[in-house]
């Protein structure tokens, strides 16, 4: 199998800036119609949030985050597209999320469990939050960075492997 460098470049934020670089299959970079994490950090306006994020507000993108990765593992992706916001579910099928969902899979095995999960507000307007959840594959580690909007619903998904 034929790896590529992928490049996820996260925004400036107070609290993170990195640049992360994982190895991923050329059949993982399509995402079957769902927005990636980076898709996602690459639209956000640089002019800072509109209003900083409270304890409560990166407690529920954790929550809304964590739920989401728990029904893609149980293979529930109705109630996983459920968590998204309208414009994704107007577009994204249950059929597209499991797809994306299995080429992950293919590659890292089955999710075991989900070993911890940060978050953080995004520097943007829109008062999203970045939440990495650390998942333990059956054949390795990986992170799942889970971008999730101010109404509290999903927008972005991108999985990076740990070496």
């Amino acid at each position: 199998m034929t790896k590529t460098w992928m490049k996820i470049l996260f925004l400036s934020t107070p609290v993170l800036t990195a640049t992360v670089l994982a190895i991923a299959s050329p059949s993982q970079a399509q995402n079957h119609g769902l927005p990636t994490a980076s898709q996602r950090l690459a639209q956000a306006d640089s002019s800072g949030p509109s209003e900083p994020a409270t304890a409560d507000d990166l407690n529920e993108a954790t929550a809304i985050a964590q739920s989401f990765i728990s029904y893609l593992a149980q293979t529930d992706f109705d109630a996983a597209l459920q968590t998204y916001d309208s414009s994704v579910q107007a577009t994204l099928t249950p059929s597209g999320l499991e797809q994306t969902w299995q080429d992950l899979i293919a590659q890292s095995g089955p999710l075991r469990t989900q070993i911890r999960a940060t978050s953080q507000q995004l520097d943007d307007t829109a008062g999203s939050y970045l939440v990495i959840i650390t998942g333990q594959f059956e054949n390795g580690r990986r992170e799942l960075f889970v971008i999730v909007n101010s109404e509290h619903e999903v927008i972005g998904l991108d999985a990076v492997e740990i070496e």
